[in-house]
This record gives structure tokens, C-alpha cells and sequence, in this order.
């Protein structure tokens, strides 16, 4: 479906466990020639053990992985019934909405993936929602400049700039088109502090 894939990578101390998470309470499936690449619609995602060498890893400060679904409110619902929950540092109450984002706004949910890491659910207000699946890459860049130059290097091309009220500041967000990949840069200080080679530690073309 995608003509250009960019495949984020999840660092684990138990891949496992957590392919099993994301398929039994998020609505991913395991390839099943490779347990450790799992799929939620037109996105794939690959699990890697926490410290292992990626080959041909791009490196870029990777903070969440965002999906696209027909209903984030219905998918609070089903994902909490099977076990999964709300990320305390996105959306502690449930779905929140941001006017500024597209010609409609977004409406969107975040839960802890496996080990904690965050998985966000998005739709556009009002809007058909398109395929399931990649809707885009949050990356947490302080300043902005370095990952959008290198995604610039990349072949990426602006979408838009935004300026959002933020808890303590505005928080300043563009957006960048690689291909059929969206990636969402924005800079806001870390909600956690990064640990070295686990998370979301980059990406794969």
C-alpha cells in the first residue's frame, strides 16, 4: 500500500513480550516469517533486543509512534478493556483534540506500549480517516533544526509550521513529508529522561 516504507524500530529487553503486548491489547500482527516485525494496517514496526546493531539504522530523536485509526475514542475503549493504558505524560484523561493540525483539526489518544513506550491513536475531526495505519512519526528535536536538516538531506519537504500554547511556553511543531511517511517535529522537553539504545531508537527504509 505504501510506496515509500520507513519502518521505526522498538529497542526491547524482551521483544517478545512485547510483540505480544502490541498484538493482544494494541491490534498489531506478527509477520508470521518474523515474529519481530509486526504490522497495524499500512504500518510495520520492527522489534529489536535493547543494545543490538541495527544495520542500516537511521538514527534520529525518535519519541512516538502515531497510527492512524477510524475512531481514537472507540479504540480507548477496546484497547482498555484488553489490558492497555492511558500514557500518564499525553493524554492521562483520555482523548484530547488539537484544532491546529490539518484543514480539520486532530483528535487523538496515547497509551504505554510495551516497557512504557508511547503508541499514539489519531483522526482527523469530522473527516473520513482514511486507511489504518501510519499516520506519522513524532520526533522531539531541541532546537527543531538538526532533525529537520537531516530529514531535508533525506529528501523530506515541509508540510507546515505551528505554534501551540504549551504548559510553560509554545511549543513550536513542523511537519515533514518523506514519500508516503509524515514526521511530526516538535520541542517539548523530554517527558522522560532517554535511556541509551532502548525505545524508540530510529528508523529503518
Amino acid at each position: 500500500i505504501r510506496a515509500d516504507p520507513v519502518i521505526p524500530v522498538l529497542a526491547l529487553d524482551d521483544p517478545a513480550e512485547g510483540a505480544g503486548f502490541l498484538c493482544t491489547r494494541l491490534g498489531f500482527s506478527a509477520d508470521p516469517a518474523d515474529p519481530q516485525l509486526l504490522r497495524f494496517g499500512t504500518q510495520a514496526l520492527r522489534l529489536v533486543h535493547a543494545g543490538q546493531p541495527v544495520q542500516g539504522l537511521i538514527d534520529l530523536p525518535f519519541d512516538h509512534l502515531a497510527l492512524r485509526v477510524p475512531d481514537p475514542d472507540a479504540a480507548q475503549s477496546r484497547a482498555m478493556a484488553l489490558g492497555a493504558r492511558m500514557h500518564p505524560a499525553f493524554t492521562p484523561d483520555g482523548p484530547r483534540e488539537i484544532a491546529e493540525f490539518g484543514p480539520v483539526g486532530v483528535r487523538f489518544v496515547f497509551f504505554q506500549g510495551p516497557e512504557g513506550w508511547p503508541f499514539e491513536f489519531v483522526a482527523p475531526r469530522n473527516a473520513p480517516p482514511g486507511l489504518p495505519g501510519h499516520d506519522h512519526f513524532g520526533l522531539r528535536s531541541l532546537p527543531l533544526a538538526p532533525a529537520e536538516s537531516h530529514l531535508a538531506e533525506m529528501g523530506a519537504t515541509l508540510q507546515s509550521r505551528h505554534s501551540l500554547h504549551g504548559p510553560d511556553a509554545a511549543v513550536s511543531v513542523t511537519f515533514l513529508q518523506l514519500g508516503a511517511a509524515v514526521f511530526e517535529l516538535f520541542d517539548e522537553p523530554a517527558s522522560q529522561p532517554p535511556v541509551q539504545g532502548k525505545g524508540w531508537v530510529g528508523f529503518l527504509r
